[in-house]
């Protein structure tokens, strides 16, 4: 009735519905993406001992603490036989996982020759370390010593994924350098806040002797300096 009042020429029905005029449906927005949080300002420090099995020696901590330089002092007296990456990153792992959001995550691993030890479970780790963007380093010591081996290509699988690499020392001054570089990263004066793991190998080969002492004594020294880096920069 409304079109044939048109079509005659009369006005359309006060009644009649208007028509929808056709407009295209307004577009949601899209959600934003979730801002990263980030965290400045102190890092943390923890330590793990590994030989066949790994050992929390200290959780993550201030690295004022003056109890993590005593923790290194323990460490003589926990070497065993065997050598257990798989387990030393696991317990590296559940550390980093109680920092605090924002917190960037770093495990470095002191080691002197090959995993004999849950080798299987090694790349099971690293792809945890992934999932929550923890950089994983190693630094190799005694790697030049003749008859030593040492298995680059998997150390090279344990650290490239997450972004990290594989350094070798061939003395202690090498090895106090590569720590204080290790140091260097976040702080209060450097920006993000790291949480950071020491994952410290106690196999029997740690006790040969190696520049004037043994692997372990200067392992403890660049530790010792390593910490005292991390506590300056608080």
């Amino acid at each position: 009735m409304n079109l044939l009042r048109i079509l005659l020429g009369g006005p359309p029905s006060k009644h009649a519905r208007p028509r929808p005029h056709a407009h295209p449906r307004p577009q949601r927005n899209p959600p934003l993406p979730r801002p990263r949080l980030i965290a400045f300002g102190r890092n943390l420090a923890g330590l793990v001992a590994v030989s066949g099995s790994a050992k929390v020696v200290h959780a993550l901590t201030s690295p004022t603490n003056p109890h993590l330089p005593l923790a290194l002092g323990v460490l003589p007296g926990m070497v065993a036989n065997g050598t257990n990456y798989s387990d030393g990153l696991r317990k590296a792992i559940d550390l980093l996982a109680q920092a605090p959001p924002g917190f960037a995550r770093e495990i470095i691993v002191l080691c002197d020759g090959v995993d004999n030890v849950e080798r299987e479970a090694l790349l099971g780790q690293v792809h945890r370390a992934r999932g929550m963007n923890a950089r994983i380093d190693a630094v190799a010591i005694g790697h030049d010593k003749a008859g030593h081996s040492f298995d680059f290509s998997r150390l090279i699988a344990m650290t490239r994924p997450t972004g990290g690499r594989v350094m070798g020392v061939g003395s202690l001054k090498a090895l106090q350098e590569r720590f204080e570089g290790l140091a260097a990263r976040g702080g209060r004066d450097l920006g993000r806040a790291v949480a950071k793991v020491l994952v410290m190998d106690v196999s029997p080969s740690m006790t040969e002797a190696w520049d004037r002492s043994t692997k372990l004594a200067c392992a403890q020294l660049a530790a010792a300096r390593w910490l005292a880096i991390e506590a300056k920069m608080q």
